[in-house]
């Protein structure tokens, strides 16, 4: 039976560390989404000030994870790190790992492996 419908059988769930960490594009919405809630008379005090305890992370410019302010940037600069790593592997793959790669890799690996928030 063809069908052009999507259904759960046809997808597989990931965590939402990995879909940040090797998805598409990382992007942080924190500023923008505290204009817009300015703009639209919709922001408390706190949030005017641009000090707003959740953020937005986006992968792809389409999946978006609601996350504490701290965790965004430490996801992005993780994700910076493995990039980096992951490029200088690709252009030489006989380089070793340098300590600072392995602990990269390690710290990635126990994310990986530890459950989401609120699982």
């Amino acid at each position: 039976v063809r069908t052009s419908q999507i259904y759960v059988r046809d997808t597989t769930p990931v965590s939402p560390y990995a879909l940040m960490l090797f998805g598409g594009a990382l992007s942080a919405e924190r500023l923008r989404s505290a204009r817009a809630r300015r703009a639209n008379g919709q922001c408390t005090a706190r949030a005017a000030e641009g000090i707003s305890s959740d953020t937005t992370l986006t992968v792809d410019g389409w999946i978006k994870f609601r996350v504490p302010r701290r965790v965004e940037q430490l996801m992005i600069d993780l994700r910076s790190q493995l990039d980096r790593l992951l490029q200088q592997k690709m252009l030489n793959p006989s380089i070793q790992l340098t300590e600072a790669g392995s602990g990269l890799l390690v710290a990635i690996t126990a994310l990986l492996a530890s459950p989401p928030p609120g699982a």
